[in-house]
């Protein structure tokens, strides 16, 4: 494929000189009839002329660099992919004189984004033709590392000196390289104050605050089997409140839920169409629609009650065919220039050229450098966190509680929504309503067996047994 653009850049370059050669002539020739020029000065300019313009296309020529390529797997939106290719390819070929392209896998949210992985290394144990998982949280790293399926990289020294182990109880990296955290997230509720005010809804200060009777049909929340974020506050809210207290607390929620969207991204600009009030969101997409429609209109808060820093990770997958330009690529990320990327506005120098990317890097030095230029306001290293989350224990249940929430609140939420109409104002049945039928220790003792890729018909018929069985209480209580 090189040999082949060697050949076409020559080709160009060629036809190039024979236009510009035959120009010359028939201007020579034309200022010959029109001036009179003697044709000796014409023909010394045309000798001086050729040589120039000979090594015009030379330099032109020599310009033009081999391309090559990186295959990256993201769940990231567009802005984010296209400010780091044009920043990578930048820098890349400064410091290595080669231009790198980066060929976008996109398959939906990082759930997506992980299952597509794990099923392609199902039947292509050795690598799958993808050199980097990029963006989606921590989970999906841990799994990968779990899985084996995520290669040992130790950056070098220059690159890590600065990246601190964890930030509020959270590692940033794995301490045995196999991902690190590309940038730093947290998980909140952002809301619409112009319908908050038309429709005289309350202020919310905390995940439970979205519990409350008076708003159905005015929060949206994402689908965790689609989207690692809106996982990851499920989980909040279950390590935060406790296994029973918790499930009481989401099934609430999703009676007030207008509708389960895709994910947060999409829950987020539903809160800005003012279709919702209120939406579960990760921090960036909530602020770049308060961004976007003016701090007067919307905010982003973090809940009081329990909230947490996460990192969002990247990875070199196992057998990647492009290992060199993959290592390069995460240094870059980890970098000053890459980590400046995340928070530096649109038209800044070290910042992106034409997308808003809002996101809180993970080197702490840089929030106290021209902190006045960010466009990011919040130091994450200096949060105080409630929670100590329990990244372990998260990452095993990730299927399984991806698949209770779906086959429980999601896939039945029209008997669900009206369930929780017929019960809210009474106590004995919201209490039914909100109660969880599975307890913590049935779930750790199938947790193994869920876990475990050949079980696929184990957790067929969990997700029907359960499906069934949450139909039926709410179906009851609709009565």
């Amino acid at each position: 494929m090189n040999s082949l653009r060697f050949l076409s850049n020559k080709l160009h370059n060629t036809l190039l000189f024979i236009y510009i050669f035959n120009l010359v002539h028939r201007t020579i020739r034309i200022m010959q009839l029109k001036f009179i020029l003697p044709i000796f000065t014409l023909k010394r300019f045309f000798l001086f002329l050729l040589p120039v313009l000979c090594t015009f296309l030379w330099l032109t020529s020599c310009h033009k660099l081999p391309v090559k390529t990186l295959v990256i797997i993201s769940p990231h939106w567009d802005g984010i992919k296209r400010e780091f290719s044009r920043a990578f390819g930048d820098w890349h070929e400064k410091n290595y004189h080669e231009r790198v392209e980066i060929d976008w896998r996109d398959v939906g949210g990082a759930s997506d984004s992980l299952k597509y992985v794990i099923s392609r290394f199902g039947t292509e144990a050795k690598g799958i033709g993808i050199d980097i998982f990029f963006g989606g949280g921590i989970d999906p790293f841990l799994e990968l590392t779990r899985e084996g399926l995520a290669e040992v990289y130790h950056p070098p020294e220059s690159v890590m000196t600065g990246i601190p182990a964890e930030v509020a109880g959270l590692p940033i990296y794995d301490p045995e390289y196999h991902w690190f955290g590309a940038a730093l997230s947290s998980f909140g509720i952002v809301a619409n104050d112009r319908v908050l005010r038309v429709v005289h809804l309350p202020e919310v200060k905390k995940w439970a605050d979205l519990t409350n009777p008076l708003l159905q049909t005015w929060v949206g929340v994402g689908d965790p089997r689609n989207s690692g974020a809106v996982h990851l506050m499920y989980e909040i809210i279950l390590q935060g409140y406790g296994w029973t207290k918790g499930w009481e607390i989401l099934y609430q929620i999703a009676g007030n839920v207008r509708s389960f969207e895709k994910n947060s991204s999409i829950v987020a600009k539903e809160a800005a169409y003012g279709n919702i009030a209120y939406a579960m969101t990760i921090d960036f997409y909530g602020l770049t629609q308060v961004s976007s429609t003016g701090t007067q209109n919307m905010h982003f808060i973090l809940p009081e009650d329990y909230t947490i820093v996460s990192p969002d990770g990247i990875c070199m997958l196992k057998g990647a065919p492009n290992q060199t330009y993959a290592k390069r690529f995460i240094d870059f990320v980890l970098s000053e220039n890459g980590q400046k990327l995340w928070m530096l506005p649109v038209g800044h120098p070290e910042g992106p050229a034409h997308f808003p990317i809002e996101r809180l890097c993970v080197r702490p030095d840089l929030y106290d450098q021209a902190c006045d230029i960010w466009t990011i306001t919040m130091n994450p290293f200096k949060i105080q966190t409630t929670l100590k989350y329990d990244a372990k224990i998260a990452s095993r249940r990730w299927k399984l509680l991806n698949s209770f929430i779906g086959a429980t609140m999601i896939d039945v939420h029209p008997e669900l929504a009206a369930a929780w109409k017929n019960s809210k104002d009474n106590p004995e049945r919201r209490a039914e309503f909100s109660k969880i039928f599975l307890t913590e220790n049935e779930a750790l003792e199938i947790l193994d067996t869920f876990n475990d890729k050949d079980a696929v018909q184990f957790r067929n018929a969990k997700n029907i047994e359960w499906q069934q069985m949450a139909q039926a209480k709410f179906r009851r209580l609709t009565r």
